[in-house]
C-alpha cells in the first residue's frame, strides 16, 4: 500500500480526499469564497492527477478507483455546498435540476442492472462536463452568485455526457471503462 501511495498521481488524488474535511469545515463555518479558492485547487489536482500517471507509467487500476473515489466525494460534496451557499438555483431551475439528476440516476442504475457495478466510464463528455462543472462551482462560490446562461450549459453538458454512457452500457455487452466516447468502436 505504501507503494502505491508513493506514486505523485495517488498523492495528488490522497490531497483531494485530505481536503475534503477542510474544504466542510469552510462550508459550515460559512466561508464561500475561501470555499471556492481551496476547491479549485482540490479540482485542479484532479486534472493533472491523470495525465501525469499516464506520463510516468503509474496508471493501475487502484489508481483508477481511487480517483473515480475522490472525485465521487468532491463532486457530491461541490454540489452540496453550491446548495448550500445557493439555495435558489434549485428552486429557479427545480425542472432542469431534476433531469439532471434522474439522467445521472438513469445512467448508473442501468451500468448497476447489466455490468452488477456502477458507472465509472472515463467519457470525454464527462470530462468535458466534470470541468465546465467545476468552474460552474468555483465561480459561484467566489462571485456569491450564479450565472444562468453558466448553469444551463453546465447541465446540458451533464445531460449529454449521462446520455452517452446509457447508450453505450444498452448496446454493448462489455465496456471498456476507458472507451472516451460512443463513437468509438468497441475492440
Amino acid at each position: 500500500m505504501r507503494d502505491i501511495l508513493k506514486s505523485v498521481p495517488n498523492l495528488l488524488t490522497l490531497l483531494r480526499i485530505v481536503l475534503l474535511p477542510v474544504l466542510w469545515i469552510l462550508a459550515l463555518l460559512g466561508y464561500s469564497v475561501a470555499l471556492g479558492w481551496l476547491l479549485l485547487v482540490a479540482f485542479l489536482t484532479d486534472s493533472v492527477d491523470g495525465p501525469i500517471a499516464r506520463m510516468t507509467g503509474h496508471v493501475t487500476a487502484f489508481g483508477s478507483k481511487f480517483d473515480s473515489i475522490a472525485d465521487a466525494l468532491l463532486g457530491i460534496s461541490a454540489a452540496i455546498w453550491l446548495v448550500m451557499f445557493q439555495p435558489e438555483l434549485i428552486t429557479d431551475n427545480l425542472v432542469l435540476c431534476a433531469v439532471v439528476v434522474v439522467a445521472y440516476l438513469t445512467f448508473q442504475l442501468i451500468g448497476l442492472i447489466k455490468f452488477r457495478r456502477l458507472a465509472n466510464l472515463h467519457l470525454y463528455s464527462t470530462k468535458i462536463t466534470t470541468v465546465v462543472f467545476a468552474l460552474f462551482v468555483v465561480h459561484a462560490l467566489i462571485t456569491g452568485r450564479y450565472n444562468q446562461l453558466f448553469f444551463t450549459i453546465t447541465c446540458a453538458l451533464g445531460i449529454v455526457a449521462a446520455v452517452e454512457g446509457i447508450i453505450i452500457f444498452l448496446t454493448r455487452d462489455s465496456v471498456d471503462e476507458h472507451i472516451g466516447s460512443i463513437l468509438i468502436r468497441p475492440k
